[in-house]
């Protein structure tokens, strides 16, 4: 299945590659020449159009390792390979390079000790002063309805002031802006992106940005969680069937011009942290309304540390942490003017999606991908099998859909089962970093595979060995 879904992964990235098998689920035969080694040690075949696509450098680590297995020839050929890598992590933007130089260990052990032991207990006082007030803000207000103009000024006030200590507290000491925020009479909805870090909301609400939609594990955080249902946050509840359907209609509600509410939203179309080399699939919950939106895009600039949280990131911990003992951040956010969307625009959320998703991407210079939110699971899928997503997951779950749409299974169920095979993947014996499976492995997956999607005959080692793909 991963295997037939790389023919279409060329046709939903920016950057083209050819692919031998294996980068999913496949390997080349050991009788392959000499002269390919280099091209089997990480499973993909580079063309020169995307070596000059990349975004993200291979780990020295990874350089080491591979030099090892090299001829003197190969080792010249060695920086064209991590070209070739760059090229791939560029086109799954759920791929993060986490390696740390010993001057980057330096500098976040200083951190840790000089930096974040006062930034902690500032965040703490912060929060805990202000979801007072906030709270105190809504004593006999109805959550459920508008609040009183008053009463959305002073928690506009609160709120700015919070997210600016907090930002501060990580390094961002000036939030650069461009353009001019809409008033809630011009556009009811802020649509971000990329969303990329844990403080993308915090920067938003420190510029003047409205509550947004979040998942319901959060309203139930200590001080967070008050603190948002203060400003009127809007939960997703994953165990609640109904809860989409619900926020949807409120969403509607309360960004519609006709509508008695006086408070801007802020929303994250992706739904998911990337790594900002693409914008992925938007979700359409701010755009089915058919009403104004101003798009917004945000621009971190960095040394060597990016502080890109994703679905695939193998050490999330450590990026928080690295965040919070960072000297210095700068972040950049550009308001755009107002899109108001066409008659056609408003009949189909699709396309009104769509060319607010191209636009952005226009100003931000990244590409469209066809990844969207459900192959961040399966980037975290291959994170905790100790697997690098650019690697493992060549391919789009939307591919995958188009791939195997005649074996009827839905969404979710190609979703967990693609999951659980990318689990028993990384617990293949012998498994190595690139993530290629011996002839003996592929036959035992491939058979395993077919028995779960149902597929009569599973796909035959011969059929897929030699084949670039």
């Amino acid at each position: 299945v991963a295997g037939s879904a790389n023919r279409n992964s060329s046709s939903s990235s920016s950057s083209r590659c050819s692919r031998r098998p294996g980068a999913g689920a496949m390997a080349t035969r050991r009788s392959a020449r000499r002269s390919a080694r280099i091209e089997a040690a990480e499973g993909v075949v580079f063309t020169e159009e995307a070596g000059d696509a990349g975004a993200a450098e291979l780990a020295p680590r990874q350089e080491r390792e591979l030099s090892k297995r090299l001829s003197q020839p190969q080792r010249r050929s060695l920086r064209n390979l991590a070209d070739g890598a760059k090229a791939l992590a560029s086109v799954n933007p759920f791929q993060t390079n986490e390696y740390m130089s010993a001057e980057e260990w330096g500098r976040f052990a200083l951190g840790m000790l000089v930096l974040a032991p006062f930034r902690v207990i500032l965040i703490t006082l912060v929060t805990i002063v202000c979801t007072a007030l906030l709270m105190l803000s809504v004593i006999g207000q109805d959550l459920t309805k508008p609040l009183p103009d008053y009463v959305v000024a002073t928690q506009r006030v609160v709120a700015v002031n919070m997210n600016r200590i907090i930002c501060k507290c990580f390094g961002i000491y000036n939030v650069k802006i461009v353009g001019r925020r809409a008033l809630p009479s011009e556009a009811k909805m802020m649509v971000v992106a990329p969303h990329s870090t844990m403080l993308d909301a915090v920067v938003i609400a420190s510029v003047g940005g409205g509550p947004g939609v979040a998942k319901g594990e959060l309203e139930r955080t200590p001080l967070l969680g008050a603190a948002m249902r203060a400003v009127q946050t809007l939960f997703v509840h994953r165990d609640d069937k109904n809860s989409r359907q619900k926020v949807a209609a409120m969403i509607k509600e309360r960004i519609s011009r006709k509508s008695s509410w006086n408070k801007q939203m802020s929303l994250f179309p992706e739904g998911t942290c990337t790594n900002r080399t693409s914008l992925i699939a938007f979700r359409r919950g701010a755009f089915e309304p058919g009403e104004p939106v101003q798009p917004v895009c945000l621009t971190w600039e960095y040394d060597s540390f990016d502080p890109a949280w994703t679905g695939g990131s193998p050490n999330r911990l450590r990026i928080a942490l690295r965040s919070l003992a960072q000297w210095r951040q700068d972040v950049t956010v550009t308001f755009l003017p107002v899109y108001e969307p066409s008659e056609e625009e408003r009949r189909t959320p699709e396309l009104f999606t769509q060319n607010v998703r191209e636009l952005m991407a226009s100003h931000l210079g990244v590409p469209c991908t066809d990844f969207s939110y459900t192959d961040m699971f399966l980037a975290k899928a291959c994170a905790k099998a100790r697997m690098q997503p650019a690697f493992a997951l060549p391919f789009t779950f939307a591919s995958l859909e188009a791939e195997t749409a005649d074996l009827g299974v839905t969404k979710e169920q190609l979703s967990d089962i693609s999951k659980k095979l990318l689990r028993r993947f990384g617990k293949a014996p012998g498994m190595k970093p690139e993530a290629r499976l011996s002839q003996t492995q592929f036959e035992a997956i491939a058979a395993r595979s077919a028995k779960v999607a149902g597929v009569p005959e599973p796909l035959a080692w011969e059929a897929v060995a030699d084949q670039a793909v």
